[in-house]
């Protein structure tokens, strides 16, 4: 697969709030809705892990 593609043009932060809005979307999760109403608190709280290999 072509790296260029991996994340589709976007940024991890991106990604990742997409999914949580996708999520929520879909399941009405409270815990969802509260991360995103308070997403410049809630991203600090994510860390992104990957292996070193």
């Amino acid at each position: 697969m072509d790296r260029a593609l991996w994340h589709t043009g976007k940024t991890d932060e991106a990604l990742l709030k997409g999914l949580i809005e996708r999520h929520f979307q879909f399941t009405g999760s409270p815990r969802a809705k509260a991360l995103l109403e308070n997403w410049d608190a809630a991203r600090r709280q994510f860390v992104k892990v990957f292996p070193t290999e």
